[in-house]
């Protein structure tokens, strides 16, 4: 396993250490049935990964401890919430589950990664967009970091492009990256003079 992967998911699950902090202060509530599902997709990715023949899947790997830390934080609130969002992202899990048995490997990662960084993550590109946060633009910054790295230490060690090595951490990248760009650009924009 290449070390800029390793490091690309070390910088991955650092970066959520202060949502880990706030949630065990219970300075955050966030919806336990939002993290549960999150933990399932993430996991199944995981595993899909493994079982596409993934040479280092660092990057979901950290994100799958991530959200199984982070479910358990909740879990102590005990707050559950279920909307379209809960909904949407149970309705993604199952999908890929379904392509996965019936169709293999590739087609399960694919849906889990294109329903994870689009149809389940519109909300969070809609938030950053109305209430941009300097803070999450460093969190959504290290997490594309991560993705990066995790890019270049595949290629490194393959140094060749195959959809089950680069398509989570590319999609990452782009997902994760615009989330930091939208919390970037307006964090940093002045309300225009008339």
């Amino acid at each position: 396993m290449n070390k800029l992967s390793i490091l690309g998911g070390l910088i991955i699950l650092a970066a959520h250490i202060p949502l880990f902090i706030s949630l065990y202060k219970r300075q955050t509530r966030l919806s336990l049935a939002t993290w549960l599902l999150w933990s399932i997709i993430d996991t199944a990715a995981l595993v899909v990964s493994i079982a596409a023949g993934a040479i280092a899947p660092t990057m979901v790997l950290a994100f799958t401890i991530a959200a199984w830390i982070v479910f358990f934080l909740v879990l102590r609130t005990g707050n559950w919430i279920w909307k379209i969002n809960e909904t949407i992202s149970a309705v993604v899990a199952l999908v890929s589950l379904v392509l996965w048995f019936s169709l293999g490997s590739i087609w399960a990662l694919a849906s889990l990664v294109f329903g994870k960084y689009i149809a389940v993550a519109v909300p969070t590109y809609i938030d950053a967009y109305a209430r941009p946060e300097k803070f999450q633009f460093y969190v959504w910054g290290a997490f594309a970091v991560g993705a990066l790295l995790n890019i270049v230490g595949l290629y490194s060690v393959t140094g060749s492009w195959n959809v089950t090595n680069f398509l989570y951490p590319t999609v990452g990248l782009l997902g994760n990256g615009l989330i930091a760009v939208l919390h970037f650009n307006l964090q940093n924009k002045k309300p225009r003079a008339n």
